[in-house]
């Protein structure tokens, strides 16, 4: 677990544009906000989880699901959070993801014949 008590620490920048849809699209990852869809993300299995960030509260409710040898588990302060992302985020828990590619739903049709 990687301890952060600064904003500018770089190993979190990422989650300083969790509010920015089209950054996030940008580079190519999602947000999954809160202690069951981040424990479900890492139960699914089939995501590459660049990193969590948790509060106290929420590693030690979570501390069965996460795995830092899979991706970096930071650790800050409820406040440091908010800060962070932006706004009063209470549910104490992040995780950025890669998005999966994006799927035509028109390819599987291209081969049919009319």
């Amino acid at each position: 677990m990687i301890q952060i008590a600064h904003l500018d620490d770089p190993r979190v920048a990422d989650y300083a544009h969790v509010g920015d849809p089209s950054w996030l699209r940008q580079h190519n990852v999602f947000v999954a906000e809160g202690r069951l869809v981040v424990r479900r993300l890492f139960e699914a299995g089939s995501f590459s989880v660049r990193s969590v960030l948790v509060t106290p509260a929420a590693l030690a409710a979570m501390r069965d699901a996460l795995d830092p040898e899979r991706c970096p588990v930071h650790v800050c302060e409820q406040q440091t959070m908010n800060d962070l992302a932006g706004f009063n985020f209470h549910r104490g828990c992040l995780a950025i993801a890669d998005r999966p590619p994006a799927i035509d739903p028109l390819a599987r049709f291209a081969d049919a014949r009319c």
